[in-house]
């Protein structure tokens, strides 16, 4: 009898101890949370926690489940190195890890998350790399801006939105799977340097202006099927861009949306483009091949004298 007494005493000493291995908190301690009073919370800030392998746990002290991070939750954290989140977070909101300076790897697991905000990971000039979930629908403005080592970016989604800017600056991206992408924001590529090849899944139908403004590195890009419009100053200044085949179902080539692009040699137009505005190849001075299939209805605005077909 006695023998069982201590036994039970021991098993629960052992349960109030390492709390996680007994159905308690799985995951890093010390965290703030605001409950949402419906058995779910929102992770606010990092607290006491000065770990540097950070795992967000799936519930809260007091058993809410975790379903988002807070606004700003670690923002300028100077601990951080690795960081998993569980499936169980739906949005990460802005800035939550915005200048996160030490942070290398992020982690998902499980598939839960929806919403990645604005600047959530904005200036975390450590990052490597980052594999968005293919749960994941929105990725707010400015979200991985700055990302200054960031050379590899992979969608598993395929109804991702991206916002404007997402990846601006990021100046050694040199990889893009965009998955099954929907729609790409103003600047969200702009001035990643690195950037060699980029290739436009046929899901995308709507591509922001300056999507892809001063790539200078990029070589190869290859349109979607999908687009109407070829944004204003999308491909300015891609100074190293060889060629480009406009895919049929294009209807707009649109205000300097190849202008500076010094290296541009040959461009293909299809016979749906009814207008190429303003100064669309403006500064193309090494244009020698256009092969088009004119549209007997194609304005062409002033500025385009390179195409020889004004």
């Amino acid at each position: 009898m006695i023998k069982r007494i201590l036994a039970i005493i021991l098993a629960a000493v052992i349960c109030v101890l390492p709390l996680a291995s007994c159905g308690g908190v799985k995951g890093s301690k010390g965290f703030t949370y605001r409950s949402n009073g419906d058995g779910t919370c929102v992770l606010v800030n990092a607290g006491t926690n000065k770990d540097r392998d950070v795992i967000i746990p799936e519930k809260s002290p007091d058993g809410d489940v975790v379903v988002a991070i807070g606004n700003g939750a670690f923002y300028k954290n100077l601990n951080i190195e690795s960081l998993t989140i569980p499936g169980t977070v739906k949005t990460i909101e802005s800035g939550a890890f915005a200048l996160a300076q030490l942070l290398v790897t992020v982690t998902f697991t499980g598939s839960g998350l929806e919403t990645i905000e604005s600047s959530a990971f904005e200036a975390c000039y450590n990052l490597t790399s980052i594999t968005i979930p293919e749960t994941v629908n929105t990725i707010g403005d400015y979200a991985f801006r700055i990302c200054t080592v960031l050379t590899d970016v992979t969608v598993l989604s395929n109804t991702v939105t991206f916002g404007e800017n997402v990846f601006n600056g990021c100046k050694k991206l040199e990889n893009v799977n965009l998955g099954g992408t929907v729609s790409i924001g103003s600047g969200t590529f702009s001035d990643c340097v690195a950037l060699k090849e980029i290739v436009l899944p046929n899901t995308v139908r709507t591509l922001g202006k300056y999507a892809f403004s001063g790539c200078t590195a990029l070589e190869s890009i290859t349109l979607s099927n999908a687009l109407t419009i070829v944004n204003d100053w999308m491909f300015e200044s891609c100074t190293s861009l060889k060629s480009v085949v406009v895919p049929a179902g294009v209807e707009k080539i649109g205000y300097y949306t190849f202008a500076n692009c010094t290296g541009l040699e040959a461009i293909t137009i299809p016979s749906t483009v009814a207008l190429i505005d303003e100064n669309a190849f403006y500064n193309c001075t090494a244009i020698s091949t256009v092969t088009i299939d004119r549209n007997p209805n194609l304005v062409i605005e002033s500025g385009n004298a390179l195409l020889g077909i004004e």
